[in-house]
């Protein structure tokens, strides 16, 4: 979105007269979100979705993000659900939900939608791997299961994402207190080593 879409936008919504325009809501709803405004943002969505749900869903999914940045962790797991419903190959939406639950130490459900996420190959930035998004789903689903006390799932994740070659150093150190739970203290070492390496 350009900045003078966002601003017609925004100058829209502040004009009475199209005070009921779902357009003008929703490219508010933007420039909040941008701003760092997300109790705004939500408003704004949340008139979007009252106005037209059926013709502007995508709100939902904007909507769970901004709640998310609020730490309404139940609310964004709702919108993200929602939005689902009308794309089920969304895989930024079940990467989200996904760390909603984990912050609600849904650690299961975190999992599931982690691997999800994982399954569907295009996220909304565009194709896995031209973004950090798959690389975090593999770290992301190897917190939630060590967090489960499942470390050789944990291990293998984190090995996923050492391979995939994105943010090697936080796989390695988080490789590395999975193997250290495991009783695998060399192993635990050499990761830690890795991980400093990769700093310089």
């Amino acid at each position: 979105y350009s900045s003078d879409l966002i601003k017609r936008g925004l100058d829209l919504a502040n004009k009475s007269q199209f005070i009921n325009d779902e357009v003008a809501y929703y490219l508010r709803g933007l420039d909040r979100a941008e701003l760092g405004d997300y109790q705004g943002a939500v408003e704004d969505y949340t008139q979007v979705l009252r106005i037209n749900p059926l013709g502007f869903w995508q709100a939902y999914y904007l909507r769970g993000l901004a709640r998310a940045e609020l730490e309404d962790y139940q609310g964004a797991i709702e919108d993200f659900t929602q939005y689902l419903d009308f794309d089920r190959t969304h895989t930024s939406s079940y990467y989200n939900r996904g760390n909603a639950r984990y912050k609600l130490e849904e650690y299961q459900g975190a999992i599931d939608d982690y691997t999800q996420s994982i399954q569907f190959p295009y996220s909304a930035t565009g194709v896995w791997g031209q973004s950090d998004d798959e690389n975090d789903a593999y770290i992301n689903r190897g917190n939630a299961r060590a967090a489960l006390g499942e470390y050789q799932g944990a291990i293998d994740d984190y090995t996923q994402s050492i391979q995939i070659g994105l943010n090697n150093i936080e796989a390695y150190k988080r490789r590395s207190m999975a193997l250290s739970a495991l009783g695998d203290y060399q192993g635990a070492v050499d990761d830690l080593r890795r991980a400093t390496n990769q700093r310089h």
